[in-house]
C-alpha cells in the first residue's frame, strides 16, 4: 500500500468488505484514486475484501493519522459495515471529513447526506468532486463557512451548511478518461495480474433494465476511444503481460465502430492475450455480430462473451425492459456453439410478479442452451434482491408493502436483518408460492452442470447421486419438493464451506 509523498492533501479511499477475497477490483475507488494520482494528490486505497479483520485494522491505523479526507464507497448492502467504520473513524479522528460515494449515495443522496457521521456525499462519478474537495479542505478549515461558493461549485457534491440543511450541487458530467493505475492495488493483488487482468473500457449503459440503477441515475454509456483503450492496454501488457484480459464494463460491444477499430489495433500492436467481454443478445444480427465478425473476434483471441439473459419468459423479459427476445437468446447460444468463443449467460429469478411457470421457463431455456452448447457457462439463476433503484424497486415499494428506510441507519438495520436476502433466507411476499425454486435454482443448475468424472474422487463421491438427480430434474422439468437440492446445499454449507471457505464467508452459502 503506497504512502503519501506529502502530508497534505492526502486522500484515503476505502472499499467495504464484500466477503469475496481477492477476486473483485474495487472499480469505484480505483477510478477515483487513479484520477487523484494523476492530479498530484497523494492517495492510498484499502479494500477490506482483500484483508482479514486484523490486517484491515492495521492498515487503517497506519494510514488514518495522515489522511486529510476519507472517501468510502458504498452499496446499499454495505450500510451496516460503513456505519461501523465511520463510528471507529470519528472516535479516533472526529475532525476528519468523510465523503461517501458509490451506488447507494448516488441513488439516495439527500438521505445519506443527513447522517451526522457523513460530511459530504458525491452523486455519480466522483473523480473530479473528490479532487476538488481534497484541495479545498487543504486550504480551508471549514469550507461551508470559509469558501461556500467554492464548495457549491464542486460537481455532484452534497453537504450540510452551517444551519444543518443539506445543499446539493448539479450533477457531474461524464467521467474523465483516465487510465487505471493498478499500482494502487496491494502487492498481493498485483501478483495475480499476469494471469488475469480486468480493464474498464467504458462506464454506464444506454439501456433501461428495470432492476438496474444505471437507468434511474441516467448513466448513459461513455466508452474510451479505441485509440485510448489500445494505449492503456499496451501499457498494461508492457507492465504485467496478462494471459487474459476481461473488459469489465457493462457493455463492451456498445459501439460497433469501436469494436472494429479495436480489432485493428489488436493486430497492429501485436497483442497476444486472450480476452473476455460483455455483450447483448440483440447485437447478433446480420448488420453487427455476424459469422464474419465472429471469425474476426476468434482470430484476435476473444475467449468469452458474457450476456445478461435473465429469463426464459417473454413476459418477464418485457417486464425487465431487457430489449431482447427468447429467440435471440437461442440464436446466440447456437451461434457461439459453433465457434471457439465460450458463451457465458446469467439469469435472474424471483422478480415481483414472476410465476412458477415462468421460473420453469427459465430453467427450460437453460436446458435448451446446454443442449446446443454443453460447454456454455450458466450464472445463476440468481435470486432477485431488493436494492434501491429501478422500476422493480418502485413496484416493491408501491405494491408489495415494503417500507423504504427513511435514513442511512435504517438501511443498516435492513442489512443486519438480512432483508436483502444475502444468504437467500428471505421468503419475499411476491414469490409465487414456491420460494424454494427461485432460491435453490442456482444450486440445482450448479449440480446438474458438474462433470460426473470430477465426482468420482473419494472425497467428492457423496455428491454424485445429487448431481445425477439434478440432471434428471433439469431434463424432465420436474422441480417439486427439491429435498435433494436442499440436502446437498446443507451438506455443502456444513462440510465443504466450513473447510475451504473463511468463516466470514461460509454463512453466505446455501
Amino acid at each position: 500500500m503506497p504512502s503519501p509523498t506529502s502530508p497534505s492533501p492526502f486522500v484515503l479511499l476505502i472499499e467495504p468488505d464484500h466477503h469475496c477475497g481477492l477476486s473483485p477490483f474495487p472499480w469505484g475507488i480505483l477510478a477515483v484514486g487513479s484520477y487523484l494520482k494523476g492530479q498530484a494528490i497523494s492517495v492510498a486505497l484499502v479494500n477490506a475484501s482483500y484483508l482479514d479483520e486484523a490486517a484491515f485494522e492495521a492498515e487503517l491505523s497506519r494510514l488514518l493519522p495522515q489522511a486529510t479526507l476519507l472517501g468510502v464507497s458504498c452499496f446499499s448492502t454495505d450500510a451496516d459495515w460503513v456505519l461501523g467504520l465511520l463510528a471507529r473513524v470519528k472516535k479516533l479522528r472526529p475532525e476528519l471529513p468523510v465523503l461517501l460515494g458509490g451506488p447507494h449515495p448516488t441513488l439516495l443522496p439527500e438521505q445519506t447526506a443527513r447522517h451526522p457521521m457523513v460530511d459530504y456525499v458525491v452523486r455519480g462519478p466522483g473523480e473530479v468532486a473528490c479532487a476538488d474537495l481534497a484541495r479545498l479542505l487543504d486550504e480551508c478549515s471549514s469550507p461551508s463557512a470559509d469558501a461556500p461558493e467554492r464548495l457549491a461549485a464542486i460537481p455532484g457534491l452534497l453537504w450540510r451548511d452551517s444551519a444543518g440543511a443539506v445543499q446539493s450541487n448539479p450533477p457531474a458530467g461524464a467521467p474523465p478518461e483516465v487510465p487505471t493505475d493498478y499500482t494502487l492495488l496491494p502487492d498481493a493483488k498485483q501478483r495475480h495480474l499476469p494471469k488475469y487482468m480486468e480493464i474498464l473500457a467504458g462506464r454506464g449503459c444506454s439501456f433501461a433494465c428495470a432492476f438496474c440503477y444505471n437507468a434511474v441515475c441516467g448513466h448513459k454509456w461513455a466508452g474510451k476511444s479505441a485509440q485510448a483503450l489500445a494505449d492503456e492496454v499496451e501499457g498494461i501488457v508492457l507492465r504485467f503481460d496478462p494471459q487474459v484480459i476481461y473488459f469489465r464494463d457493462e457493455n463492451f460491444f456498445h459501439s460497433r465502430e469501436r469494436v472494429l477499430a479495436f480489432i485493428s489495433e489488436y493486430r497492429r500492436r501485436g497483442f497476444r492475450f486472450q480476452w473476455d467481454a460483455t455483450c447483448r443478445a440483440n447485437y447478433f444480427t446480420k448488420g453487427y455480430i455476424n459469422p464474419e465478425l465472429l471469425r474476426e473476434l476468434e482470430s484476435i483471441n476473444c475467449r468469452r462473451m458474457k450476456f445478461g439473459m435473465e429469463s426464459g419468459s417473454p413476459r418477464v423479459l418485457k417486464l425487465l425492459h431487457k430489449g431482447i427476445r427468447v429467440e435471440q437468446i437461442l440464436h446466440v447460444a447456437k451461434t457461439l456453439a459453433g465457434s471457439s468463443i465460450i458463451g457465458n449467460y446469467s439469469f435472474l429469478m424471483g422478480v415481483p410478479g414472476e410465476t412458477r411457470s415462468e421460473y420453469e421457463a427459465t430453467l427450460g431455456l437453460i436446458r435448451t442452451i446446454l443442449d446446443h452448447d454443453p460447454v456454455a457457462e450458466i450464472i445463476g439463476p440468481q435470486y432477485y434482491r431488493v436494492y434501491p433503484g429501478g422500476e422493480l424497486y418502485d413496484e416493491v415499494v408501491g405494491h408489495w408493502g415494503f417500507r423504504q428506510p427513511e435514513s442511512f441507519e435504517q438501511w443498516a438495520e435492513c442489512v443486519r436483518g438480512d432483508f436483502f436476502g444475502l444468504n437467500k433466507a428471505q421468503d419475499y411476499r411476491w414469490i409465487d408460492g414456491s420460494p424454494d425454486l427461485p432460491r435453490r435454482a442456482d444450486f440445482l443448475v450448479l449440480l446438474a452442470r458438474k462433470p460426473l468424472r470430477q465426482l468420482l474422487h473419494p472425497l467428492k463421491v457423496a455428491a454424485l447421486p445429487f448431481a445425477l438427480l439434478a440432471r434428471l430434474r433439469l431434463r424432465l422439468g420436474f422441480y417439486a419438493g427439491l429435498w435433494d437440492v436442499r440436502l446437498a446445499a446443507w451438506m455443502f454449507g456444513k462440510y465443504v464451506s466450513a473447510v475451504y471457505l473463511p468463516k466470514s464467508k461460509a454463512g453466505l452459502v446455501g
